[in-house]
């Protein structure tokens, strides 16, 4: 194990080819970093694992794997490692692994993960850019968000700022977003509980649900799916809803302005084959404004 004096938070940098991360973030004025083989039987991860470098200086730990151990052996696939690092909370993270997936609990600061296939699992981060194929699980992020899959499930607790979310194939679904929020799927549902600001949602195939949303404008399309909306309480609302084959359900009521309403949304949603429901998130009942068009 490397140990290292840390009194202030760090910026951690991982340049890996086949490992599994796990990163703990608390309150501590030290850096601890263990690397092991996958497999301590298999010499190819036994070898990874000798050959791994760790190195700290001015507030930057280094964190790399060995070079492909096929130039060593022929017959090598490279090897697989696990590594744990207990850091200060509030550091930085940059990483990258060809293989294997990111484990992070507590709280971290500016975080920047990429991973060709594995999972990548966040607690709580200032700011996020992930990219993997597989799933991506986060609690909380203070800042924005940028999230990519090529295949597997998103799933976001809470985004305080702003974010963009990417998945070629898998569901995504977000608790609550204080920014705007674009979320574009080739094969899947996409689901949202809060939003304060304006959403786009696209996705060929899969259903949409927006649970409350509270300003701004929602672009909801989907080839094959249904969509339902739910506008916050004391919201005023523009409806534009298209469906080629299915129905419209209109929950609310129209009126000829937003008269004394707080805020409003601008609502279009269009899908091929599905129903749209528009309903009310509260019991105080929104409006809406006449002008929009709804089309069966």
């Amino acid at each position: 194990m490397s140990h290292f004096e840390t009194p202030q938070p760090i910026s951690v940098v991982l340049d890996l080819r086949m490992a599994d991360v796990r990163v703990a973030a608390g309150e501590r004025a030290d850096t601890n970093v263990e690397v092991r083989p996958s497999d301590s039987s298999r010499r190819d991860d036994v070898t990874a694992a000798e050959h791994t470098r760790v190195e700290y200086a001015d507030g930057r730990l280094l964190v790399k794997g060995p070079r492909r151990l096929r130039e060593w052996s022929p017959f090598s696939d490279g090897g697989s490692i696990d590594i744990d690092i207990e850091l200060p909370a509030g550091s930085d993270l940059s990483g990258h692994t060809a293989a294997g997936g990111f484990r992070c609990t507590g709280s971290l600061g500016r975080c920047e993960l990429k991973s060709s296939a594995g999972e990548i699992s966040l607690e709580r981060a200032a700011r996020v850019k992930l990219a993997t194929a597989g799933d991506i699980r986060l609690e909380r992020v203070i800042g924005d968000a940028e999230l990519a899959t090529a295949t597997g499930d998103v799933r976001a607790g809470e985004i305080d700022g702003s974010a963009v979310i990417k998945n070629s194939n898998g569901d995504t679904r977000i608790g609550e977003v204080g920014g705007d929020l674009q979320v574009k799927a080739a094969n899947g549902d996409i689901e949202v509980e809060h939003s304060h600001g304006s959403v786009s949602a696209k996705t060929a195939n899969g259903h949409i649900r927006v649970g409350g949303i509270h300003r701004g404008t929602l672009v909801a399309e989907t080839a094959a799916g249904h969509i339902e909306v739910g506008i916050a309480g004391g919201v005023a609302a523009w409806l534009d809803l298209h469906t080629q084959y299915g129905h419209v359900d209109n929950g609310l009521d129209a009126t000829e302005s937003p008269g004394s309403a707080d805020e409003q949304v601008e609502v279009r949603a269009t899908t091929g084959f599905g129903d749209i429901t528009i309903r009310r998130e509260a019991q105080n009942s929104a409006e809406l404004i006449s002008g929009g068009r709804n089309h069966e």
